[in-house]
């Protein structure tokens, strides 16, 4: 739960916890802010989401972009710990636990259809984007 990176200079965070690496990085810190999430702009994320399915995987075609459906119309769900909105806390399902679970989950495997559509989510709520 590292700082909340408000346009501060490059570096500050004493330290930095070891956490932040996995942002993709090209130099410019990127930062994933729910605020920012947009999926009608998708500039340099393009390459991202349901179109990397295999090709004839129907459940892939199926799944990714009814989670993207649902993450879209329920946008204010987003968060970075749970970009899909399917994670569950105890028991209790979040609004799109039901599309997230069978695609693969809200933490997939490479190669799932969650996963697919968790790094288009993910790049779409990343400032400044990553390409």
């Amino acid at each position: 739960a590292g700082g909340s990176g408000t346009a501060g200079a490059a570096g500050t965070g004493g330290g930095g916890a070891a956490g932040t690496s996995g942002a993709g990085g090209s130099g410019a810190q990127a930062v994933f802010d729910s605020e920012s999430c947009s999926f009608t702009n998708q500039t340099g994320c393009e390459s991202l989401g349901c179109q990397n399915c295999p090709m004839f995987d129907d459940n892939c075609d199926t799944r990714c972009p009814a989670i993207l459906d649902c993450v879209e119309t329920n946008i204010g769900c987003i968060t970075e710990q749970d970009p899909l909105c399917g994670a569950r806390n105890g028991a209790a399902t979040s609004i799109c636990t039901a599309v997230v679970e069978p695609a693969g989950g809200a933490n997939p495997a490479a190669g799932q259809p969650s996963a697919f559509a968790r790094d288009l989510v993910e790049c779409l709520c990343t400032v400044p984007r990553p390409n």
